[in-house]
């Protein structure tokens, strides 16, 4: 989403897209709603279609 304030800041065409099953559509429909842009989301393939345990998260962002 970063990406896209910038560039919607520079004035560079942009396209919103769902890259996890736990993606937060809110956050990019809240952006959406203040910047006055008509929002379509677009889905990337994901890698997994399971959304990871928690535990497996903490687990993964640990290792080097």
């Amino acid at each position: 989403m970063h990406g896209a304030i910038i560039a919607d800041a520079l004035r560079i065409p942009w396209k919103g897209v769902r890259f996890s099953p736990a993606f937060d559509d809110e956050k990019w429909y809240d952006f959406a709603e203040s910047m006055d842009v008509k929002l379509m989301l677009h889905d990337l393939p994901f890698m997994s279609m399971n959304k990871m345990s928690y535990g497996k998260l903490l687990e993964n962002s640990y290792k080097e």
